[in-house]
């Protein structure tokens, strides 16, 4: 029995780790791409491109405090909710981004499906962190498309859908570590 508390423990403290590294790899490679599809904006969305920056630059904002804060003692036992914070910014900031380009037509929606298989590959948590980031995320899918009156029609039940797939592919993932 001691030695089970042993691997718990041991896979605790991996698991803290691991979520550490992967929302400091994370964060950075958003902010990058935040970074990059503003230069895109610039040449193919000059008329957008001011309201997008501004949307993108307070995002990298908050994810650059993220990722600041997750290597302080208090970030260090907190990585788990600092990379749903993580989360939730990035999702919002999509969805804002959607709103000034198209609305449920827009590719910001596709980018979520990335937001919610990127923790699987670079995050190490069980099974309820999976599904609460993926919860966050689609959360703040179906919440901004309510409050903007989007709900319905056939690229709503598109996106939905691949948000689902890839919560799905999420969870299974995630269903390899121990809880």
């Amino acid at each position: 029995m001691e030695d089970r508390a042993r691997i718990e423990e041991r896979w605790r403290d991996d698991s803290l780790a691991g979520c550490r590294r992967g929302t400091r790899i994370f964060g950075l490679l958003i902010i990058a791409l935040f970074a990059l599809s503003a230069v895109y904006s610039a040449f193919a969305e000059p008329e957008l491109f001011v309201t997008l920056l501004r949307i993108r630059l307070a995002a990298a904002a908050a994810v650059a405090t993220v990722v600041g804060l997750v290597g302080t003692p208090w970030g260090e036992r907190r990585s788990r909710e600092l990379a749903l914070v993580m989360m939730f910014v990035v999702a919002v900031a999509l969805h804002a981004l959607a709103l000034e380009t198209g609305g449920q037509a827009s590719r910001q929606y596709d980018r979520m499906s990335f937001l919610v298989l990127g923790p699987s590959v670079l995050m190490l948590w069980d099974g309820w962190w999976s599904l609460t980031s993926s919860a966050t995320v689609i959360g703040v899918y179906l919440a901004g498309s309510l409050l903007s009156g989007a709900l319905g029609g056939a690229e709503f039940v598109a996106n939905l859908g691949r948000l689902a797939a890839a919560a799905t592919g999420h969870a299974i993932d995630s269903a390899r570590a121990p809880s």
